[in-house]
């Protein structure tokens, strides 16, 4: 109940008018990319139902000699036993930051915002497993290779980013927040609001989106599907706090009854545009 709340609140601000104009920076993220492997490997449904071939067959045929790795064998037993899975999945590497060394540590400077199904000890055991992973399945080979392929990517999810109005966004949840879209085809029909908060106070917001299409050779995203998924994912930064904040002081009863008026009122939490 909770979790269809969100959405409905997030369904309703990607409908809201005032989009286009400003464009967010576009990228892939190696430690996203990292964790979709594994999980990929580990036969996580979720993960194995992208159909864009030349990225499937490319990833399958690199790291089939690391099938029965341990990081693999983690991610298919957290996945099994603790639910680990979905958004939890990039979560985690949200959280991860370079040593410099060629391996990934927690990032200090994030608040720890991880996924709840991460538990402090399968965070450190897994943690350890990714790192030989990282390193003995020759990772960071496999995603500068795939550089060409990223770019044809960045380059057509352009007709998203240039109807992306980010001044709509920063006045209506009055926010300085630093906005970012991380693109993600091997989460397959799946796109994840993921955010991080600064110890400093800064707030990243960084949502995982897939949603690109490939026919005949040729990647694209569909503009009027794709870009209320974007301020979808956008909006789950705030629409995430101000259910928690009600959640608990609504009676298992009454609380699908829980209405966007009721919601919209709270702007000492998020002064929303009044116009």
């Amino acid at each position: 109940m909770k979790k269809e709340i969100i959405l409905t609140i997030a369904c309703f601000l990607t409908f809201l008018p005032g989009w286009g104009g400003n464009e967010v920076p576009v990228s892939f993220d190696e430690r996203v990319d990292l964790m979709n492997v594994i999980w990929r490997l580990a036969g996580a449904r979720e993960y194995n139902q992208c159909r864009i071939l030349p990225l499937t067959e490319n990833v399958d045929s690199f790291f089939a000699p690391y099938k029965n790795h341990k990081a693999v064998m983690l991610a298919r037993e957290y996945c099994k036993d603790y639910g680990i899975a979905y958004d939890a999945v990039p979560s985690f590497a949200l959280h991860l930051k370079s040593t410099g060394k060629g391996s990934w540590t927690f990032d200090e400077d994030l608040e720890s915002t991880i996924d709840e199904r991460w538990t402090p000890q399968l965070k450190s055991e897994f943690l350890t497993a990714l790192n030989n992973f990282y390193t003995t399945a020759e990772f960071v080979k496999w995603f500068e290779n795939s550089k060409k392929f990223q770019k044809d990517f960045i380059d057509a999810f352009s007709l998203i980013n240039s109807n992306i109005d980010l001044e709509w966004f920063k006045k209506t949840f009055n926010t300085t927040a630093d906005f970012r879209i991380i693109l993600s085809p091997l989460s397959a029909v799946n796109n994840y609001g993921m955010n991080n908060k600064m110890k400093t106070g800064a707030h990243i917001l960084s949502p995982v989106i897939s949603c690109a299409r490939y026919e005949e050779g040729s990647i694209s995203y569909d503009k009027d599907g794709v870009l209320p998924i974007v301020i979808h994912e956008f909006c789950h930064a705030y629409c995430n706090p101000i259910i928690d904040y009600l959640w608990n002081g609504i009676s298992e009863k009454h609380k699908w009854r829980l209405t966007l008026k009721k919601i919209f009122s709270l702007n000492k939490l998020i002064p929303l545009r009044k116009s």
